[in-house]
């Protein structure tokens, strides 16, 4: 594995994450470096982690640590890896490998409607990937092994009950992909008693702004702090900021979402623009919202 100073900007390829070092970097001395990047090892005893956005519960190393990317993906990391995120985030120069493993869950919308076999075939790319399958609690997982240019990529794929989309699974290698698939145990959707409709009169999501905005943006039980603001700036346009605190993460205190709505001829609410921002855990960012990253 190779040892080298790392003070530059980061380059994504699937589940790994290499660094891009500027020219003329100088070299810094042994005290500077980031301290713990290389402490990999999982624990012996595992914690679950739930993550209801994508239907699950996952046993991971108990000294594991996972992160909310801007993207609505979360990304189990051992804690070497998250430290030297960490540094590198505020410029800190580290000296160790170069390269971060990602286990990260991502939800895909699915418009179209397609089948598994078929969505999976759209997100591969190359011809030559090994095809596989497997499963967790009867939820059918479709995988796929790759390479790149930098190192081996795999990947799984599951449509689960009471998530509307497909979940992405992506590793750096096979044997990482079947073992977390393993430890996946889904999460049973609650089942609501149907009401009457006569028992009292309905309103149709899209008069109401609100119902139109919350629709969009969801509201998740992970949330402790939901804030709903509604702003009426005519008869026409709505402005209703939702904000989501209490998060479930290591790094992101919070997220809003500010989201402009115009009503049409029919009287129906229509959304035109949706802001979106968020603040950060105490000592891992900004703590007012904003579009910066959380460390």
């Amino acid at each position: 594995m190779l040892k080298h100073i790392i003070s530059g900007s980061l380059l994504v390829f699937g589940s790994a994450i290499a660094f891009s070092l500027p020219l003329n970097t100088p070299i810094a001395s042994a005290q500077s470096f980031c301290p713990e990047t290389d402490n990999l090892s999982p624990s012996k005893t595992l914690r679950t982690a739930e993550f209801k956005q994508f239907g699950i519960r996952v046993q991971i190393p108990a000294n594991f640590r996972t992160l909310l990317r801007n993207d609505g993906s979360v990304s189990i990391l051992a804690p070497g890896d998250f430290n030297l995120i960490q540094c590198l985030a505020k410029g800190i120069p580290v000296k160790g490998t170069d390269a971060i493993n990602w286990e990260t869950f991502q939800l895909h919308p699915n418009a179209d409607g397609l089948s598994l076999d078929a969505f999976r075939s759209q997100k591969i790319s190359n011809e030559e990937a090994q095809l596989g399958e497997s499963q967790f609690d009867g939820v059918k997982v479709l995988t796929a092994l790759s390479q790149n240019k930098l190192n081996e990529v795999a990947q799984g794929f599951y449509i689960i009950d009471g998530i509307d989309g497909v979940v992405e699974i992506s590793t750096s290698n096979q044997q990482r992909l079947s073992t977390l698939i393993g430890r996946l145990e889904a999460i049973a959707p609650k089942k609501v008693a149907a009401e009457p409709t006569e028992s009292r009169p309905t309103q149709s999501s899209t008069t109401d702004p609100v119902l139109v905005a919350l629709k969009e943006i969801g509201v998740s039980s992970e949330s402790r702090k939901v804030t709903i603001v509604r702003e009426i700036t005519n008869l026409n346009q709505a402005i209703v900021t939702i904000t989501r605190e209490g998060i479930q993460d290591d790094s992101i205190g919070g997220f809003r979402s500010r989201v402009t709505l115009q009503k049409d001829g029919n009287g129906d609410w229509i959304i035109k623009a949706i802001q979106r921002s968020q603040k950060c855990q105490p000592g891992r960012g900004s703590q007012t919202y904003g579009s910066s990253s959380c460390i």
